[in-house]
């Protein structure tokens, strides 16, 4: 009974993170008050299986926020869609959502996973603060956020733990956004990829923070390599 009302559970709350990432773009979708904003979510294979992981964007200037996020194909529960790119390091799906233009900021994220039986939720303690400038009536790339994990110098040795990391990755997303979902449209997207933390969290990082970790002992562990797989048109 408990298997089955966990099961019900998961079909219930799969909508709180969707898995259609990649959205038709209508034309009302990109005007003085809309945009698309686009980009990718990935995790390294080294980092735990979960039923889901998503970063939560708000808009600062209606209060409305979404959840840009996957299910993970690495659950044994149920069968995802496949990933749109897979390197020997990790994995990924494209995304291309509508919403409001104007000031957003990435606040927190949301991981799901099965303990014992048992669908746990992981979140930050208290939220953050990256703000995100969508600009109207044009795209606008977000960067790849994307799960990795970290080890940290610790009494006991090194820790382990998932954290967020947040990179450009344009090139290769803006091109296989062309290639694989060519009715999205996507053209000379405006950058939006946080840059800055205005509230920080060491859950998430930043490029320009990756020197100064290192100086610290802080390493994003990359596990073994896995050969890429390639993809079909």
């Amino acid at each position: 009974m408990k298997l089955l009302h966990g099961l019900l559970a998961i079909f219930l709350l799969s909508g709180c993170v969707s898995n259609n990432l990649v959205q038709k773009v209508h034309e009302g979708d990109l005007t003085s008050e809309f945009a698309v904003v686009v980009g990718s979510v990935a995790k390294n294979h080294n980092v735990e299986p979960l039923l889901g992981y998503a970063m939560r964007l708000d808009n600062l200037d209606n209060d409305g926020h979404k959840y840009i996020g996957v299910t993970d194909p690495d659950s044994w529960l149920f069968r995802s869609p496949e990933p749109d790119f897979e390197t020997e390091y990790s994995q990924g799906r494209l995304f291309a959502i509508p919403l409001y233009a104007g000031n957003h900021e990435i606040s927190n994220f949301r991981l799901r996973r099965i303990n014992r039986g048992r669908i746990e939720f992981r979140t930050a303690r208290t939220d953050f603060s990256l703000p995100v400038k969508i600009e109207p009536n044009r795209y606008n790339y977000l960067g790849e956020l994307k799960l990795v994990t970290v080890s940290v110098p610790s009494k006991l040795g090194r820790r382990q733990f998932p954290v967020w990391l947040i990179t450009d990755e344009q090139a290769r997303d803006i091109a296989l956004l062309k290639e694989k979902y060519p009715e999205v449209g996507v053209t000379d997207p405006h950058n939006a990829v946080p840059d800055h933390k205005r509230k920080p969290t060491p859950l998430v990082l930043l490029p320009a923070e990756l020197d100064e970790l290192v100086e610290k002992g802080v390493i994003i562990e990359l596990g073994e390599a896995l050969e890429a797989t390639e993809q079909e048109d």
